[in-house]
């Protein structure tokens, strides 16, 4: 294919090189229906690896966290939208009650001049523990929450609880409180989480990283996206190089429909050698990817799986990889 020719690997060129490579078709994938839990260094060698066909099945053990990750897409692609003052978008990641609380005036009103970045977040539940509150208190039903610290252009850095609820098939925040209130949780005799057993935090910082950049290229804010490119990708291309190829290939959207750490695939597959922890996080995600035209590259538009994988580069996390197999 001319496409293979160009030998191009960075972020953009490299999704269209893997979409333009791959026979796969289409899948349809089901979002979950209830709540769920959850470098500046050269890289290291690692061992071969086999390539991986099929999608990657979660553990049992872990099953628990999916929700979470999701939910951190959600709440990084509401300030993402906030920040870049569209309002109305980020309005629409509400609930129908927290809408029928603030009307968009209202809420355009509240929000309009203001960023906030996002420092970190956390599930509620693993913010407990880490706290050593007591008694242990667990999501309600149908609710997941979230610890977000944040750096506002008003208020500086502060924290803020979120609870979000499931409206047909997709999260919507329905909670922003300055306090642990009790329409988040319900308490428990016992742990909910053994803190040993959960992610650290660079999954959920990275998964931070993946979804601002999503909603920086769903919205043609390339240049902002383009920062959250690692500068250690192979072939890294400039700011121009970057809007070239992806104006070249048509592709319009790249939505986030779900998105995992790897390791929890591999723990049962046992085909893939995990990250080292200091260095890269590698993740599955299942994206919808539309073009112009209907076509994405030389595939039709529809849900593709990919992974993702990010390195740490000047104190963050910026995306390394992109691919439709899970390259070392």
């Amino acid at each position: 294919m001319s496409h293979k020719n160009k030998q191009k690997t960075f972020f953009i060129s490299s999704i269209i090189f893997l979409l333009l490579g791959c026979t796969q078709k289409p899948v349809d994938i089901v979002s979950p229906t209830q709540p769920n839990i959850i470098l500046e260094t050269p890289i290291p060698n690692r061992n071969p690896t086999p390539t991986i066909t099929s999608q990657p099945q979660v553990a049992q053990e872990d099953t628990g966290y999916e929700g979470y990750y999701t939910g951190i897409v959600v709440i990084t692609e509401y300030y993402t939208l906030l920040n870049n003052e569209l309002l109305e978008e980020a309005y629409e990641r509400l609930s129908i009650s927290e809408q029928n609380e603030n009307s968009l005036k209202e809420f355009i009103q509240l929000n309009e001049g203001v960023t906030s970045e996002i420092v970190t977040i956390k599930p509620l539940v693993i913010w407990q523990i880490e706290q050593g509150i007591s008694p242990f208190i667990k999501d309600k039903e149908g609710r997941i929450g979230f610890v977000v610290e944040l750096f506002n252009s008003q208020r500086g850095k502060h924290a803020l609880f979120f609870s979000l609820v499931k409206e047909s098939e997709n999260w919507k925040i329905d909670v922003i409180s300055e306090n642990l209130i009790t329409v988040m949780f319900e308490t428990s005799t016992t742990p909910i989480l053994d803190i040993g057993s959960v992610p650290d935090r660079s999954y959920y910082d990275s998964i931070v990283t993946i979804a601002k950049f999503h909603v920086l290229f769903n919205y043609s804010l390339y240049k902002n996206a383009h920062q959250l490119l690692s500068s250690f990708r192979r072939n890294p291309q400039n700011l121009d190089e970057f809007i070239s190829d992806i104006q070249t290939f048509g592709i319009v959207k790249r939505q986030i429909i779900s998105i995992r750490p790897f390791y929890e695939g591999t723990l049962q597959l046992q085909t893939f050698t995990t990250p080292v922890p200091s260095v890269r996080r590698m993740f599955y995600a299942e994206l919808y990817v539309e073009g112009k035209g209907g076509w994405a590259g030389s595939v039709p538009n529809g849900l593709y799986g990919y992974y993702i994988t990010t390195i740490f580069e000047q104190d963050k996390w910026k995306i390394y990889s992109v691919n439709t197999v899970g390259l070392p």
